[in-house]
């Protein structure tokens, strides 16, 4: 849970610029929260959009398997789509091309938000 909490807060963190020193460029920090249009939500098959990366990250604690088996099985996984397509995250849709598991894909999005965030300071 503490876990969770805490991904969240990375999550929510917002872009910080600093003003650009002799050489120094602008640091941002990764916005897992980055909301997209409307028209890019990803639809579950339940029915319920899913309008950024946290929140899927989110609903695949409660998301039903039955769902979940409907977007991602041997030959397909409709969230690594969405991620590289719709965000252009290339490096989170290539941890989560292999995933089949609810869980493994929830922590490795958790998983590379701390990465991006803390990695750059």
């Amino acid at each position: 849970m503490a876990a969770r909490k805490t991904a969240k807060r990375v999550a929510k963190r917002k872009t910080v610029k600093s003003a650009p020193a002799a050489g120094k460029t602008q640091i941002s920090v990764y916005k897992l929260a980055k909301p997209t249009a409307k028209d890019k939500y990803f639809i579950l098959a339940n029915g319920k959009p899913v309008k950024h990366v946290a929140e899927l990250a989110e609903v695949l604690e409660d998301l039903e398997d039955h769902v979940f088996d409907q977007h991602v099985d041997e030959n397909k996984n409709d969230f690594h789509n969405w991620v590289k397509d719709v965000f252009n995250d290339i490096e989170l849709a290539k941890k989560m091309l292999g995933i089949k598991d609810k869980q493994a894909m929830q922590l490795a999005i958790y998983k590379h938000a701390a990465h991006k965030a803390f990695a750059r300071k």
